[in-house]
């Protein structure tokens, strides 16, 4: 009985993970703009492109009651979030298929370490399915993802991250 309730758990949780929402994709210039909402929850991609075909790839939170802030938090239920994060991986291919993109680079700023986790197989994923290369680094509560082109000018990609990364303590 508990084994059969534990693959009936596992079994929805790996369907859910899999299932991704609708995204309402912009293009604004050359960047991309994605929207989809779960429930009564919005959500915000950013692909921002930072030169040199690499793009900065940012996820929110939209927060309607505070004037439209936005945060990284996942603000629902555990079934949505699997359904959110999910989405925020099928951002990523929308963006390769997309647009001309040499390094995607993102990162995660908070304390939730199981994100991190997730993140981190996202890249793995992603990088097992189209041949990018993959880079984490964690700092204090902040990890880096970098996912890059075999081909692609070293010198150049790591002053576009410095560049990300001092923006970031500028916000």
């Amino acid at each position: 009985m508990i084994i059969k309730k534990l693959d009936e758990f596992f079994d929805l949780l790996n369907e859910t993970f899999e299932k991704s929402l609708e995204i309402k994709w912009i293009n604004q210039g050359n960047d991309l703009i994605g929207l989809f909402s779960t429930n009564e929850n919005a959500y915000q991609i950013n692909c921002i492109d930072k030169g040199d075909n690499i793009w900065r790839y940012d996820f929110y939170h939209v927060t309607k009651s505070t004037n439209f802030t936005f945060s990284p938090n996942l603000l629902v239920s555990v079934k949505d979030r699997f359904n959110i994060l999910s989405t925020v991986k099928e951002g990523l291919y929308y963006l390769i298929n997309n647009k001309e993109v040499d390094a995607i680079v993102f990162g995660a700023t908070d304390r939730s370490r199981g994100r991190k986790k997730l993140y981190e197989r996202f890249c793995k994923d992603f990088s097992i399915k189209t041949g990018y290369k993959f880079y984490t680094r964690v700092q204090n509560d902040n990890q880096l993802f970098l996912l890059f082109k075999e081909n692609i000018d070293l010198e150049i990609l790591t002053n576009k991250v410095i560049s990300i990364i001092d923006e970031e303590k500028d916000i």
